[in-house]
């Protein structure tokens, strides 16, 4: 896990789930008042808002949208603590197969995860930028909507348009100065939920990037077998040497070998974790993003209403692709390495070496992949589906 990801992780309050340590249990008030507010107050009453006060088809798809977004992020939080001990194994099982003995292969090792680590970040920094328009155009709207939007305003038809609030004010407390205290408590409550999101996301991305990074690290290993094992040959007889050769290319793949296995296993444990939270990431995101277009072709282009849905159709979007994007490269890495140990020179090894590299790549021919709910693999075709099926259900109702 990078730093990045304990960055975001403590600012949202949920560093004291993964760690346990007094350090971090210090992070437990800021839980408090990061998840209270959020999960404990607006989120009841923005569900309250839905139940009770339907306005029109439009408004009621908006609120919906938003609604099932915040219920996933609290849906992921409750995943984290649930499965939080195997979460915890599972970064420490990665982090292990960076620990090389061989000095080539740790520099090799070193290169490659200073590698991914620079598209953790990059990835991490855009989410966290995205997630944050959200709220930050929420609050701009809803200030705009107190200030000009009076009974005397010149701007009526852009009033219209604009909705300041996702959450019921009741009517004897409809007085400018808590209207304020609402729009304040709305765009706070919305960027602790961006955090939320976000730090649950790139945890999860993160897992996804380092699993990748290992698979790149073993094809590394698997194709260099040979050239490893001779620069380790000693200045001895042709026939001490030839049989020094090939223990050593024997105990190279064998170590080789057992890396695969464990992180095989590291691979269907972080898809057993997240499989439920993915698949309700991919139905909510569905909805949402059909949600937003329609909401998005109902207000006046360009307008505030309209940007704000562009922004978190994008968002969404941005999200989607991550988990189906990295998914997707996890199975593209595994499906390299038959071709990796094939590369290898293998001519010079004995019978059981070529055995070994056989049944590898046997196991090999068989796609490795995460799952979405025990249902279907986790791949970019399911992004292509949900933008293709949101589209089409966008259509169906906008044409009636």
């Amino acid at each position: 896990m990078i730093d990045l990801n304990v960055w975001f992780l403590k600012l949202s309050g949920l560093w004291c789930i993964l760690k346990s340590t007094k350090i971090a249990r210090k992070y437990v008030i800021s839980a408090a008042f990061i998840i209270i507010p959020c999960q404990g107050i607006y989120l009841p009453m923005e569900c309250y808002k839905l139940i009770t006060g339907y306005e029109n088809f439009q408004r009621t798809l908006e609120l919906l949208g938003f609604a099932l977004t915040h219920i996933l992020a609290t849906t992921k939080i409750i995943n984290l603590y649930v499965n939080r001990k195997e979460i915890c194994q599972i970064i420490e099982d990665l982090n292990s197969y960076y620990i090389m003995s061989d000095h080539t292969a740790a520099e090799e090792c070193k290169r490659l995860k200073q590698r991914f680590y620079k598209k953790t970040y990059r990835l991490g920094i855009l989410l966290f930028v995205l997630g944050n328009c959200a709220g930050l155009i929420r609050f701009g709207i809803s200030a705009f909507h107190l200030v000009f939007c009076t009974d005397d305003t010149k701007y009526e038809e852009l009033c219209r348009t604009m909705q300041p609030f996702l959450i019921p004010l009741p009517e004897f407390l409809d007085m400018i100065f808590l209207r304020w205290v609402l729009c304040v408590f709305q765009g706070i409550c919305l960027n602790l939920y961006a955090w939320q999101i976000v730090a649950c996301d790139m945890l999860f991305v993160s897992l996804l990037v380092h699993i990748d990074c290992v698979t790149h690290i073993l094809c590394y290993l698997f194709e260099t077998v040979t050239e490893r094992s001779m620069s380790h040959r000693n200045t001895i007889s042709d026939k001490d040497s030839g049989q020094q050769l090939n223990s050593r290319m024997n105990k190279e793949i064998n170590m080789a070998t057992y890396r695969l296995q464990r992180l095989i296993t590291t691979c269907e444990k972080t898809s057993n974790v997240y499989q439920y939270v993915v698949l309700m990431q991919l139905v909510f995101a569905l909805f949402t993003l059909m949600s937003s277009l329609y909401v998005a072709t109902s207000v006046p282009i360009f307008g505030a209403s309209f940007i704000y849905q562009l922004e978190f159709y994008v968002t969404i979007v941005t999200q989607l692709s991550l988990y189906c994007w990295f998914a997707n490269e996890i199975t593209i890495s595994f499906g390299q390495i038959p071709k990796a140990i094939y590369n290898n020179n293998w001519m010079s090894g004995d019978q059981s070496f070529k055995k070994s590299m056989i049944i590898n790549t046997i196991r090999m021919n068989k796609p490795i992949y995460l799952v979405i709910g025990m249902v279907a693999p986790l791949n970019l075709n399911v992004c292509i589906y949900i933008l293709r099926a949101s589209y089409s259900y966008f259509a169906i109702i906008k044409n009636k």
